[in-house]
């Protein structure tokens, strides 16, 4: 009995970062490119501990991550961290503020940049950018991916069941 009610303590422990954690595209099917608002993309978004945001894109673009001061001036010179030129590139979120550019030149200032703040489970936010800084989208800014649109609700029904089917588990 005390090695299931063991399991049991694990399985609680663990399944909230297993089954909380969203893998969220970027720009949803729009991918990483030119005439996505990702600004307004990314207030659509909840960004938590744990999610892992895949980008997306063709072969001129690839990802840098930067400081907010390169972000604001698109300088990809000093990149936080580079990631591989291949698509799709995935990347673990943590607590704070993330600044992402496309490092090909000309292309940030064009709008391919984006930034997520990453908290508990609060709704994502990105800076406000003035309005010569933000491309207008080809077609109206998506709605979000179903992982992020469904993901706090179906995750929680998902948490719950497996609760208690381990409940049921300790009590055979």
């Amino acid at each position: 009995m005390a090695r299931k009610a063991f399991a049991f303590l694990v399985l609680l422990l663990i399944s909230p970062a297993i089954i909380l954690a969203a893998t969220i595209t970027v720009g949803d099917s729009n991918g990483w490119r030119f005439g996505v608002n990702y600004t307004a993309w990314a207030r659509n978004q909840a960004f938590s501990p744990g999610d892992t945001l895949v980008f997306n894109y063709g072969a001129s673009h690839s990802v840098a991550e930067v400081s907010q001061s390169d972000y604001d001036t698109c300088n990809s010179g000093n990149p936080v961290n580079s990631y591989p030129s291949s698509s799709p590139t995935s990347i673990p979120l943590s607590t704070g503020t993330r600044y992402f550019i496309c490092p090909t030149p000309g292309h940030c200032s064009q709008g391919i940049r984006l930034a997520v703040t990453v908290s508990g489970g609060s709704s994502g936010s990105a800076p406000s950018e003035s309005p010569s800084n933000t491309p207008s989208p080809t077609s109206p800014p998506p709605a979000g991916n179903a992982a992020t649109t469904l993901g706090g609700w179906s995750r929680l029904a998902i948490a719950t069941s497996l609760a208690l089917a381990a409940i049921l588990a300790v009590m055979n």
